[in-house]
């Protein structure tokens, strides 16, 4: 997704298990039933979706209804699908006859650029492509080169003919319309899902961001967190917490997709009126009735810097939290934000700020066929093999949990609004705690990865590692649909 540097803040990730303190799920006086569901690879990024109701067919429905919309709109949007109505845009100079909703979402773009003094543009494709480029060789583009892209940007105009339905590209330029794509396809597939018969509730969170409709039990709004960037794992601590009923969040920031070019540090957020990557090192997070405003307000703030947000959020009444990397609040008016002080632990019995770092990647199963649906958990035992903490638990399908082996589900999960990530990915942490928050002793213990899809099979992997005075780390072998990765004990890195 192209466009600015802050396009990903508010993270929603329902990953995070029972055991987990910062996890905050739904109330428990609750007493609508929570179904929730998890595909860990749509549009680029990873889905969850809560259901509340008591009725578990209606659940399944809803949740294969944002499947079926998300799928359709990809197929219609995508630049990466030659066929869609945005590459045959592209492919040509003259009028391409369109659907209703690509006009549509052509002009959310025209309303986002006139709210964002034109920080948000569907035609930053080329220069996307260009610092991904220069990602690859390690080496930053000249200045000369990123003004020429600018120069075709602004040659570029689209001729939208609402009675024909059609849309001409006038200029050099090509669309891609990733950035607001993603909040259009989420708001659609949410109401149709949505109009499903005996729901109460329903909340989808696509890559972090999220839109929260009806409410778990009766009035009870809807609980996300908001990730911290300073420490943005998806067990981690939240730096607040959102009560949302009838609203949308996004989340914006360069700690997720941020990356480092000739020995710089990059972000993956571009301002489409100087070709530059955004520099103010900012997480935004924005909540709106629209989630197409929250995602290009985020992006924007991003860009633009703290001193613009409050003029650019009073023109549409968006409430909003702008944080460091460090994670400190620098502005806020989100009156339903709340900060969080940290669950209370004992002290660790690990060395000062060691901690193990799991991270969990998911690649794509084998089977393609329809879109698909997992459950995952990973879990701390020691060297008797009892759990000691489970560190993230993610899907409640009744059909995935079923195929689980090892590891027995025990609550519904929470939901987080961050900086959208990678697809498949997962970052956990232990910081040398049970369950209950108390320290357990140095020594040998094994990192426990289970997960299983509808469609494509089970996987689960150990992985030994000895908690010590000395860092450490260990390999995770791609084992089925786990890919491989690296589980480190030692100082958590600084912000």
């Amino acid at each position: 997704m192209p466009v600015s540097r802050l396009d990903r803040l508010a993270r929603v990730l329902p990953l995070l298990a029972a055991a987990t303190a910062a996890a905050v799920a739904m109330p428990a006086s609750a007493a609508t039933p929570v179904h929730t569901f998890h595909s860990p690879r749509t549009i680029g990024t990873t889905l969850d979706v809560m259901v509340a109701t008591h009725d578990p067919v209606a659940a399944e429905q809803a949740f294969t209804a944002v499947q079926n919309e998300i799928a359709r709109l990809e197929a219609m949007l995508s630049t990466r699908i030659a066929t869609s109505s945005i590459s045959q845009i592209n492919a040509t100079s003259e009028p391409v006859a369109v659907p209703a909703e690509v006009i549509e979402l052509l002009a959310a773009y025209d309303r986002a650029a006139g709210l964002t003094n034109a920080l948000v543009s569907p035609f930053v494709g080329e220069l996307s492509a260009r610092w991904s480029q220069a990602a690859k060789e390690n080496k930053l583009p000249a200045e000369s080169e990123l003004q020429a892209i600018v120069g075709r940007i602004q040659q570029t105009a689209l001729k939208i003919d609402r009675v024909a339905s059609t849309v001409q590209r006038i200029g050099p330029a090509l669309l891609n319309i990733d950035a607001l794509g993603k909040p259009f396809i989420l708001d659609r597939a949410a109401k149709i899902a949505f109009g499903t018969p005996n729901l109460a509730g329903l909340l989808v969170n696509i890559g972090g961001e999220i839109i929260a409709l009806g409410s778990p039990a009766g009035a009870t709004p809807w609980t996300v967190q908001v990730a911290d960037p300073a420490n943005p794992a998806d067990n981690a601590d939240p730096i607040a917490t959102l009560n949302m009923t009838r609203r949308a969040v996004a989340t914006s920031g360069d700690y997720a997709r941020g990356r480092t070019i000739a020995g710089e540090f990059v972000s993956h957020i571009l301002n489409p009126l100087t070709g530059q990557p955004a520099g103010h090192g900012l997480a935004a997070t924005v909540m709106h009735d629209d989630p197409i405003t929250a995602n290009a307000l985020s992006t924007a703030f991003c860009v633009a810097g703290p001193a613009h947000a409050a003029d650019m959020a009073a023109q549409v009444d968006a409430q909003y939290l702008l944080s460091s990397p460090a994670g400190t609040q620098i502005s806020a008016a989100l009156p339903k934000a709340a900060t969080q002080a940290p669950a209370a632990a004992d002290a660790s019995a690990f060395p000062k700020d060691f901690k193990v770092t799991v991270p969990v990647v998911v690649i794509a199963g084998a089977n393609q066929a329809k879109p698909d649906r997992a459950c995952g958990a990973i879990w701390i035992e020691d060297d008797t093999g009892k759990v000691v903490k489970v560190l993230g638990f993610w899907g409640m399908d009744k059909y995935a949990v079923g195929a689980l082996k090892t590891y027995a589900p025990h609550a519904v999960p929470g939901t987080k609004t961050i900086a959208t990530k990678n697809a498949g990915t997962y970052s956990l942490e232990w910081d040398g705690t049970d369950t209950d928050g108390k320290a357990v002793p140095q020594g040998k213990y094994t990192v426990q990865i289970e997960l299983a899809y509808r469609y494509n099979g089970h996987s689960a992997t150990s992985v030994p590692i000895t908690c010590g005075a000395d860092a450490a780390e260990a390999k995770v072998t791609k084992t089925g649909s786990i890919d491989a990765s690296t589980v480190t004990y030692g100082p958590a890195p600084k912000p």
